[in-house]
């Protein structure tokens, strides 16, 4: 886990993926200064409202003029903590842009994901 910057749980529905997921972040957590943050992405029918729904676990405020995607991504390469995304895959096949820009912008720091 500590060298790998993306970690995919994948299977049928129903199989426990969710449940192993929290139960990591739990035990982990305290390896993260910043914490390990969980991001319900299944009930988004708008792909566009990915950015803004992990700014709002992330309590990420809008900056005036400026792009929410910039501002969590600036937010994120300072911050040491553990981010995961349920129902990415979806998400990411629905807007595979937007969700790309703030993993690439967010790691673009040069230190590698934790």
């Amino acid at each position: 886990m500590y060298s790998t910057r993306a970690l995919t749980l994948s299977g049928p529905g129903g199989i426990g993926k969710t449940r192993l997921a929290l139960r990591l972040l739990a035990a982990i957590a305290a390896e993260f200064p910043d914490g390990a943050w969980f991001v319900e992405l299944a009930d988004l029918r708008q792909p566009d409202l990915v950015i803004s729904r992990v700014a709002a676990v992330l309590g990420v405020s809008e900056e005036p003029g400026r792009p929410l995607l910039e501002t969590v991504a600036d937010v994120l390469r300072r911050r040491r903590l553990l981010l995961a995304l349920r129902e990415y895959a979806a998400a990411r096949l629905a807007d595979a842009g937007e969700s790309s820009r703030l993993a690439t912008r967010a790691s673009s720091s040069g230190r590698p994901w934790r």
